[in-house]
């Protein structure tokens, strides 16, 4: 497997009211390659899933195991090695550097890895970009692209470092039919090429079809009296 979560919990105070809220799943498994749509309105804890995934977050209870790793149990340096390596992510809110070119966003990402020269890692940011095709916008800005051009962008970035693991929140959520679709296809295509397993998260329906898998997490997130894990 490359994702095995056992008895995950995480408690969370609710901003000005006070009231505890608990994620938890008792079980979740993800199988090398597989390609999985965590699907649920929001608030439900879909991003909180891939933050415990990633290890940005930390549980308070149970195990994640990510390609044989407990990530649960590493330090924070340990943890962020082992996302360079092996985690590409796609966040929804983009995080691309405003000040960068779109080849020097993919170049940062490459660093975090800590496996390529710097030849290398510009020739694989070139191909990317290509892949994607956007090779001739190399020199802009994030902000001289389209939405959909930086959704591209953020795909590239994520893979390069050729992770065995992308994490997509809401990679479709504020693009058009047309783009969504394209994003879609990239994502599915390029993680089809690296053998990468890819976990997405998504209120639209509109995707579930083109997965391998949906997760309904609607019932993650829950007043903390009510959740009992042994």
């Amino acid at each position: 497997m490359m994702i095995t979560c056992t008895q995950v919990a995480k408690q969370f105070v609710v901003r000005n009211s006070g009231a505890v809220l608990c994620w938890a799943v008792e079980t979740l498994t993800v199988a090398k390659g597989e390609r999985v749509l965590v699907s649920g309105p929001s608030g439900c804890g879909k991003t909180t899933l891939l933050n415990l995934l990633a290890g940005l977050l930390r549980p308070d209870h149970g195990a994640i195991t990510i390609a044989d790793v407990r990530i649960d149990e590493l330090d924070t340096a340990s943890v962020d090695y082992f996302r360079g390596l092996h985690i590409g992510l796609i966040f929804q809110a983009l995080q691309l550097l405003s000040p960068l070119s779109v080849l020097d966003n993919l170049l940062l990402g490459a660093r975090f890895g800590r496996r390529w020269s710097p030849g290398e890692a510009r020739d694989r940011a070139e191909h990317l970009l290509a892949r994607v095709g956007l090779a001739d916008r190399r020199t802009h800005r994030p902000g001289e692209l389209s939405l959909g051009e930086q959704q591209r962008v953020a795909i590239a970035r994520a893979l390069i470092n050729e992770p065995p693991l992308l994490l997509a929140d809401e990679p479709t959520a504020s693009l058009d039919a047309r783009n969504a679709g394209i994003v879609l296809d990239l994502l599915f295509a390029l993680s089809a090429e690296h053998g990468a397993t890819l976990v997405a998260v998504s209120h639209d329906p509109t995707v579930q079809a083109r997965f391998d898998r949906v997760i309904d997490a609607t019932p993650w997130m829950q007043r903390a009296p009510e959740v009992t894990l042994v």
